[in-house]
């Protein structure tokens, strides 16, 4: 996907976006042209940024994950106004590779995320949500209603 389609994509796809980076590099970039289309047409949909920014269960450590301080840097400096969606770089192959999450990998999340201030969604927003909720229940039943 070029840099045209991916704008036409942000600006056109009624759903949320997931953004879910494997590079440092590309994370600037791609939230200078969020917020550039915001500005321009208001991004009307929920954006998620995820990037894999510590090591999980059974990753070899030299396997680097991204930068988490420089990661959620960039989200506060240039696009604050998103789900932010920290995660591990995990490798899961049963039966060989099977652990899971410890307490200090906890740990070590909530130590890099705790002070990232996350933006509460607006009432008016939340109550639209609430709404097109409603009209799709209303919708579904009387769809079963009719196929009775």
């Amino acid at each position: 996907m070029d840099s045209t389609e991916a704008q036409m994509f942000i600006l056109h796809y009624p759903a949320a976006m997931k953004l879910d980076f494997k590079s440092l590099d590309s994370v600037g970039l791609s939230l200078d042209v969020l917020n550039q289309k915001n500005k321009s047409r208001n991004i009307n949909r929920p954006v998620w940024i995820n990037a894999d920014v510590l090591l999980g269960p059974n990753t070899p450590g030299f396997v680097p994950p991204l930068n988490g301080t420089r990661f959620l840097q960039f989200i506060q400096e240039k696009f604050p106004d998103v789900t932010v969606s920290p995660g591990w770089m995990v490798l899961y192959l049963p039966p060989l590779l099977t652990k899971t999450y410890t307490r200090q990998m906890m740990e070590d999340m909530y130590d890099l995320i705790r002070d990232v201030p996350q933006k509460e969604r607006r009432g008016e927003e939340r109550r639209g949500e609430e709404r097109r909720g409603e009209e799709r229940r209303g919708e579904e039943r009387r769809g079963e209603t009719m196929s009775q």
